[in-house]
C-alpha cells in the first residue's frame, strides 16, 4: 500500500525531529521544536491520516511556541548583528529615503508633529518643484503612544497606533484607494485626531477619529479648496470642539486666503470665516486681509502659543500675531501683535527654544535676531529679541530651520552663499557649496536634521544636494543614463569635484524572457554605469505583483555595491477557461534560468526576494529548483492552506500543492531568510514559522542558514532596518568580503 504524500514526506521528518533540532556548523544549534502529539487531518486517500509533526507551531499564542519564537529571533539577531556592513547599509538607505522625502515635501510642512499642534514654525519661502510623496509617512507621539501612517501592499494608507509601553499596534484608520494622509493633528484634550486627506482627484477633506478606538466621527470638512495639501493650516481651538483651517480660493489674479472655523457636531454649511478679506468686526480690524495676502497658522513648539502670519504676495514685510491656544475662540480670539509692517520682518523660524527673525528694519541687507522662548511663555515681545547676525555686504534672503540648525542664504552679484548656526554649540559657519551659483527650493526635514536644496551653477547646470547637522554635503542629483554616458566619455582631468562626488547613476534596460508556456515576460535590469553583466556581480531578483518604479532608491543602493537588480512583475492569471493557467513559480524559475544561461548571474551570485506580501511564487520556485539560488528572502509567506480552508476540505480528496507540501528530505536548499509580522492574519505568521522549522530540519546543507525573524512593528524606519538585515544576509551568503561574519559570531 502506497503511503499518502504528506505521510511519506513527514514520517522521516518526524523521526529526524526526535532530537528536535539540527546542528549548525558555524553558530550553534537551531532552537528545539516544541513537543506536541502527532495530529492529523483526514484525506480521501484510503482514509489514512496525514501526519504533520509541526502543527503545534500553528498555536502561535501558546507559551512554548512563543518561547521557541523568541529563541529563533535570538539566533537571527545574533547572527545578523555580526554581519559587517549592515549598519552602514542601513545608514545609506535612510540617507536616500530622507533625501527622497526632502525633495518632495513642502518646506513649511515638516511631518514631525507634536501633540496639539500642526507643524513646527518654519520660514516662508518659495514652493519647490518637487511633488509631495504619496507614501511619505506622517507621525506624532504622545506620552503613551506613537501614531504613524503606513502604506500597505494594497497602496492604502493605514493610521497605526503603537503602544509605547508594550509595543502592540492597532490600525485605527484605513484610507480609501488613491487617498493619502497629508497632515495629522491631535486635539488639546488628547481624545481626537484631525486628518487632512488628499484624494486621488486632487480634492482635500478633513476627517476626525477618536484616539482611543479609531471611531470615525460623522462630521468632517469636505469642501476644502486648496492648491496643495501644504497650503492648509489646521489648528484646534482651546476647547477641542472646533477646528480652525485655512481656505485658499483664486479670485481674479489674486489668491484669496482666509481662516475658517468648523465646530464639531455641526453641519459644514455653518462653517464661517474668522480671519478674512471681507470681515469688518472691530475685534479683527488689525487682521483684515488684502485680496493678495496669504495667511497661515502654526504652533510655537514647546509653548502653548499659536502664531498667525500674514504675508503679502510680493516680498514685502509680513505681519505676525500670537495667542495662547486655550484662547482660540473664533471671532472673539484676541490676537496680540508680534510684528507690524513697520517692523519689516521678512521671515520667522523656530529652532529649539528660540525664534529667529529676519528683519530689514536697520538695513536693507537684513539682520537675524534671536528671541528666546520658555515653556511658560505667555507673551512675545519683539523688543526682547537680540541681534545674532549683523547685516553685511551681502543681502540675507531667507531663513530655514531644521532640528538643531538655522540656515540662511545670502546673495551678492547673482551668487548665493549658505550659512548655518548650530543652536547646541552656538557656532556659526559657512556651508561650503560644491560650486558657485544660485540656491533655490530649500527644504528642511526636522526629523532627520537635514536641509536639501537646488544649486544652479554658473553654467546653468542644476544639481540637488543635502547637508546634514555636521555640515556634510551629499549629492542627490538623479543622473539620467544619457548624462552618465556623456560624463564617462569625458577625460578624468576635466571632471570637477562635484561630478566625482555624485552618487552613481543607475542605468535601466529591458529584457525579454521566454517563459515555459511559450510566451515572454519583460523584466527590467538596473545597474551602475561601468558594471557589465558577466556572472561575477551580485544579482538581486525582485519578484512583485506590481511594477516597481524606475527611481526606486533600493535599486540605487544595491547598484552602489556593484550589483545588478532585476525586477519582474508576476503575470495576472487569465480569466479565459481555455487558456492554460499561469503558474507564477514557473515564471520565476524561467527568469532565474534566463539570467544564468545568459551569463547575467550564476547560482552562486543570484539572490532573490519577494516584495509582495502573502505570496508563494518565489518559495515555490525554490522548491522546484533549489540549486538556482544562493539565497532568498520572503516576508509573510503563504506556505500552505489556511486552517479555515483546511477544515472545510478535511473530508475531501485534495491534490493541492503548496510550498509546505513540496518540501522534500535530502535536499540542499539555499540560504533562506523568512520574516513575518505577528499581527498579520493573511497569511498568519505561523506559516513562516512552520516553513522555517521544516527547512531547518530537512535541508542537508547546514552551512546554508535558515533564519526566521518575527516582529510586530510596521514603522517605516524599522522597515529600512529590516531591508538592511535582509541584504546583509544576501551579501554575507554571496561571500562578499565587506560582509563577512564577525569572528565573535563564527
Amino acid at each position: 500500500m502506497q503511503l499518502p504524500f504528506r505521510l511519506s514526506l513527514f514520517l522521516p521528518l518526524w523521526l529526524m525531529s526526535l532530537p528536535a533540532h539540527a546542528q549548525l556548523q558555524v553558530w550553534g544549534d537551531y532552537p528545539p521544536v516544541p513537543r506536541a502529539e502527532a495530529e492529523g487531518v483526514q484525506t480521501g486517500l484510503q482514509d489514512l491520516r496525514q501526519i504533520d509533526p509541526l502543527r503545534a507551531l500553528e498555536r502561535f499564542n501558546d507559551t512554548q511556541v512563543q518561547i521557541w519564537l523568541k529563541k529563533q529571533n535570538g539566533v537571527t539577531d545574533r547572527v545578523l548583528s555580526g554581519v559587517q556592513g549592515i549598519q552602514a547599509l542601513a545608514t545609506r538607505l535612510r540617507e536616500l529615503d530622507s533625501a527622497e522625502k526632502l525633495q518632495r515635501q513642502h518646506q513649511e510642512k515638516n511631518v514631525s508633529m507634536m501633540s496639539g499642534t500642526t507643524t513646527p514654525l518654519a520660514a516662508s519661502h518659495r514652493r519647490p518643484s518637487f511633488k509631495p510623496s504619496k507614501e511619505a509617512p506622517v507621525e506624532f507621539r504622545t506620552k503613551e503612544a506613537l501614531f504613524y501612517t503606513y502604506s500597505g501592499a494594497d497602496k492604502r494608507i493605514r493610521l497605526i497606533k503603537q503602544n509605547l509601553s508594550i509595543g502592540s499596534e492597532q490600525v485605527i484608520y484605513l484610507t480609501n484607494a488613491g487617498e493619502r494622509v497629508a497632515q495629522l493633528l491631535v486635539s488639546p484634550d488628547m481624545k481626537k485626531i484631525g486628518m487632512l486627506i488628499a484624494q486621488s482627484d486632487g480634492a482635500m477633506s478633513v476627517r476626525f477619529v477618536r484616539m482611543e478606538n479609531g471611531e470615525l466621527l460623522p462630521d468632517g470638512i469636505h469642501a476644502l479648496v486648496v492648491d496643495e495639501p501644504d497650503d492648509v493650516s489646521l489648528q484646534w481651538n482651546g476647547d477641542s470642539n472646533a477646528l480652525l483651517y485655512s481656505r485658499n480660493v483664486h479670485v481674479g489674479e489674486f489668491k484669496k486666503s482666509e481662516i475658517w472655523m468648523h465646530e464639531l457636531d455641526k453641519p459644514e454649511k455653518f462653517d464661517r470665516a474668522i480671519i478674512g478679506v471681507d470681515l469688518r468686526a472691530s475685534t479683527v480690524q488689525a487682521l483684515k486681509l488684502q485680496p493678495s495676502e496669504s495667511v497661515s497658522l502654526s504652533s510655537i513648539i514647546g509653548t502653548s502659543l499659536v502664531m498667525l502670519s500674514i504675508a503679502p504676495a510680493d516680498e514685502g514685510s509680513k505681519r505676525y500675531f500670537y495667542t495662547p491656544q486655550s484662547d482660540l475662540k473664533g471671532l472673539a480670539t484676541k490676537w496680540k501683535p508680534i510684528a507690524v509692517p513697520a517692523d519689516k520682518l521678512q521671515a520667522v523660524a523656530q529652532v529649539g527654544d528660540a525664534l529667529f527673525l529676519l528683519s530689514n528694519k536697520k538695513s536693507q541687507q537684513g539682520e537675524i535676531l534671536k528671541l528666546p522662548l520658555s515653556s511658560s511663555a505667555t507673551q512675545l515681545q519683539l523688543n526682547e529679541a537680540k541681534e545674532l547676525i549683523k547685516s553685511g555686504n551681502e543681502k540675507i534672503r531667507e531663513l530655514i530651520a531644521t532640528k538643531s540648525s538655522l540656515y540662511w542664504t545670502t546673495e551678492a552679484n547673482g551668487v548665493n552663499k549658505l550659512f548655518r548656526f548650530d543652536v547646541n554649540s552656538g557656532a556659526t559657519e559657512e556651508v561650503r557649496l560644491p560650486v558657485k551659483g544660485k540656491l533655490s527650493h530649500l527644504a528642511a526635514d526636522v526629523a532627520t536634521d537635514r536641509l536639501s536644496f537646488e544649486l544652479a551653477a554658473l553654467d546653468a547646470v542644476v544639481s540637488i544636494y543635502a547637508v546634514d547637522a555636521q555640515g556634510k554635503i551629499t549629492d542627490l542629483t538623479p543622473v539620467k543614463p544619457e548624462q552618465a554616458v556623456a560624463s564617462s566619455t569625458a577625460s578624468s582631468s576635466s571632471k570637477s569635484d562635484t561630478e566625482a562626488n555624485k552618487r552613481p547613476s543607475v542605468l535601466h534596460k529591458e529584457l525579454s524572457v521566454p517563459l515555459a508556456d511559450g510566451s515572454a515576460l519583460r523584466v527590467r535590469l538596473s545597474t551602475q554605469l561601468g558594471v557589465e553583466p558577466g556572472g561575477e556581480h551580485p544579482v538581486l531578483l525582485r519578484v512583485s505583483t506590481i511594477d516597481v518604479p524606475n527611481d526606486d532608491i533600493y535599486a540605487q543602493v544595491w547598484a552602489e555595491q556593484h550589483g545588478i537588480v532585476v525586477d519582474m512583475t508576476l503575470r495576472t492569471p487569465s480569466v479565459k477557461k481555455e487558456t492554460k493557467a499561469i503558474d507564477p513559480a514557473d515564471d520565476v524559475v524561467s527568469v532565474a534560468n534566463f539570467l544564468v544561461t545568459q551569463h547575467y548571474a550564476t547560482p552562486k551570485t543570484l539572490v532573490a526576494e519577494e516584495l509582495s506580501v502573502g505570496n508563494s511564487a518565489l518559495i515555490r520556485a525554490v522548491m522546484k529548483q533549489p540549486a538556482l539560488f544562493a539565497a532568498v528572502s520572503i516576508h509573510d509567506v503563504a506556505s500552505e492552506m489556511p486552517i479555515e480552508k483546511r477544515k472545510l476540505q478535511a473530508m475531501k480528496p485534495t491534490t493541492s500543492k503548496t510550498p509546505y507540501n513540496d518540501l522534500r528530505a535530502g535536499v540542499a536548499y539555499p540560504a533562506i531568510y523568512l520574516t513575518a509580522n505577528e499581527a498579520t492574519t493573511s497569511p498568519p505568521a505561523w506559516m513562516s514559522a512552520k516553513l522555517a522549522a521544516a527547512l531547518q530540519i530537512l535541508s542537508t546543507n547546514k552551512n546554508k542558514p535558515i533564519l526566521l525573524k518575527t516582529f510586530s512593528s510596521t514603522n517605516p524606519d524599522d522597515a529600512i532596518q529590516r531591508t538592511a538585515y535582509r541584504w546583509g544576509f544576501f551579501f554575507w551568503q554571496l561571500g562578499e568580503k565587506k560582509w563577512m561574519l564577525s569572528p565573535s559570531n563564527e
